[in-house]
């Protein structure tokens, strides 16, 4: 998850996302249309979560690094892109963020 904060509002305005970071299948990176846009583009593809490419997935550490927006990135092993919905792992940090566990 990452927690996202406007410098200017306090720390109890932190938005978290959560996703899934570790590679389990060729997603497309981008689509080529060489051939026009009405017809079928090429993709090129990459590691991915099933459904949304790395590169992608890893903008919030990007962020981060950069010392923009975002507090704290932890990357979530195990489950696809809507399949975390599902894991314990999730709804423990959802529980953590909102400080709900002690």
């Amino acid at each position: 998850f990452a927690d996202i904060a406007n410098k200017s509002r306090p720390s109890s305005a932190l938005r978290p996302f959560f996703y899934r970071t570790s590679p389990t299948g060729w997603v497309p990176i981008f689509y080529n249309y060489t051939k026009g846009i009405g017809k079928s583009p090429k993709a090129k593809m990459g590691d991915g979560d099933s459904l949304v490419n790395i590169e992608s997935l890893r903008v919030c550490q990007k962020w981060m690094d950069e010392g923009k927006l975002v507090k704290k990135v932890v990357e979530i092993d195990g489950p696809t892109h809507m399949a975390i919905l599902h894991e314990d792992k999730f709804y423990k940090a959802v529980e953590t963020i909102m400080g709900l566990k002690h």
